[in-house]
């Protein structure tokens, strides 16, 4: 069998040298530390990040309200206006219509009396 013993200051007799260990360990108030500043920095970012977001979404919303409504988005509401206000076909070879919607609120509302 192969001897292991250790002869002091040649290292070990595989021939790795001698092995030191670092003792040093770290101070209790450096982690206490580095944990409290990590906190502050979490929290303080939890707290500043909220408010940072609303101040741009009301910048956002305030320009959209000066700059007044895009043409596309006037022409879509017409379009609604349009169907939601008219009679005219969904479908017209499956003869399918459409009716003012408040016509149709009162044909439910008469259905359900029944």
């Amino acid at each position: 069998m192969a001897d292991h013993s250790n002869t002091h200051g040649q290292g070990d007799a595989h021939g790795h040298g001698e092995v030191a260990v670092e003792e040093s360990t770290l101070s209790n108030t450096g982690i206490l530390t580095f944990c409290v500043l990590t906190a502050i920095v979490f929290f303080g970012s939890a707290m500043a990040l909220p408010g940072l977001f609303y101040r741009y979404t009301d910048s956002v919303r305030r320009e959209m309200t000066v700059a007044g409504p895009s043409p596309e988005l006037a022409k879509l509401r017409a379009q609604e206006d349009k169907r939601l206000g008219g009679y005219g076909f969904v479908d017209k070879e499956k003869q399918i219509v459409h009716i003012p919607i408040d016509v149709a609120m009162q044909k439910v509302v008469e259905e359900a009396k029944k």
